[in-house]
C-alpha cells in the first residue's frame, strides 16, 4: 500500500510516489513549498487561549494559597485628621437648646429670716463665751445655761464630765421642780435661789424678765464665789441682750 502524502500548497491528498500534486501542479517531495502565514483571526485566537490558561492556573494557584494562610481581619481605614475634627466638632456641639424656667421671685422675709439666723448664731457664740468664763471660777462646776422662762435652752457650757444632753434635760424639768421660784425670779422678786441635793446644786440666777442663769456645781464646790460671779455674769448678759433688742 502507498503512503499518502498532502500537497502543502492546497492540501490535495496524493500518493508519495508522484512528484507534482494532480490538483495544482505544485511539487511533492524534496521540493516544499514556502508555508503559508497564518492569518490574524489565527494568531488572535491563539493568544487569547494563552491569556486565558494562564489566568485559570494563577486563579488556580490563588486559591490554594489562600486555603493554606489563616485569613487576617480588614481593619477599617483611619479618618483623616480633617474628618476626625469635623466628627469632635459635631459631638461638643449641642443638639438641643432648653430654656431655664424664669425664677420666682423670693419673699422679703427671706433675706430677713437669714439675717435672723445669722444674728441667732452670733447671739449664741457670745452666750456661750459668757459661761465658759464662769466656769473656770471652779473645777467642780459642771455646767451652765441660760434658759428661757418656758424652759427652752438658749446656750449651754459643760465640761467634759457632763453630757450635752444635761442642761436641756434639766430646762424642760424645771418648771415641774420649782416653777413658782422660776416665776418669783423671772419678776424681779428674788435674785437667786439655790436647790441643794445629795450630790448636786442648782443655782438659778435672774438675767430679765424672760431668761435666767442656770449652774449646776457640786457641794464641795465655793458657793459664796460662785453666786457672786453668776450674778456678775448675768448682768452683763443682760445688757448684751438689751442691746440686741434695741
Amino acid at each position: 500500500m502507498s503512503r499518502i502524502v498532502i500537497c502543502s500548497q492546497c492540501g490535495f491528498q496524493t500518493e508519495a510516489s508522484k512528484r507534482f500534486c494532480p490538483n495544482c501542479g505544485a511539487p511533492i517531495g524534496a521540493q516544499v513549498a514556502p508555508t503559508r502565514p497564518p492569518s490574524t483571526k489565527q494568531v488572535a485566537a491563539s493568544t487569547l487561549f494563552s491569556v486565558l490558561q494562564d489566568k485559570k492556573e494563577s486563579n488556580s494557584q490563588d486559591t490554594a494559597s489562600a486555603g493554606s494562610k489563616p485569613a487576617t481581619p480588614k481593619t477599617k481605614p483611619r479618618p483623616s485628621a480633617g474628618s476626625s475634627v469635623a466628627v469632635r466638632e459635631r459631638k461638643t456641639r449641642p443638639t438641643t437648646f432648653k430654656q431655664k424656667p424664669l425664677g420666682v421671685a423670693k419673699p422679703a422675709t427671706t433675706k430677713r429670716a437669714t439675717t435672723k439666723a445669722v444674728l441667732s448664731k452670733n447671739i449664741k457664740t457670745q452666750l456661750i463665751g459668757f459661761l465658759r468664763e464662769l466656769n473656770k471660777l471652779d473645777r467642780n462646776l459642771e455646767a451652765s445655761a441660760v434658759v428661757k422662762r418656758d424652759g427652752t435652752l438658749l446656750a449651754s457650757a459643760h465640761s467634759s464630765r457632763a453630757k450635752p444632753e444635761m442642761m436641756a434635760t434639766i430646762s424642760s424639768t424645771l418648771f415641774g421642780i420649782a416653777k413658782d421660784s422660776i416665776r418669783a425670779i423671772s419678776g424681779g422678786k428674788m435674785r437667786m435661789v439655790t436647790i441643794t441635793a445629795a450630790n448636786i446644786v442648782l443655782m438659778l440666777t435672774h438675767i430679765n424678765e424672760e431668761t435666767i442663769l442656770l449652774l449646776v456645781t457640786s457641794p464641795r464646790s465655793n458657793l459664796g464665789l460662785i453666786s457672786h460671779y453668776s450674778e456678775l455674769v448675768a448682768q452683763n448678759i443682760s445688757k448684751f441682750l438689751t442691746k440686741l433688742a434695741k
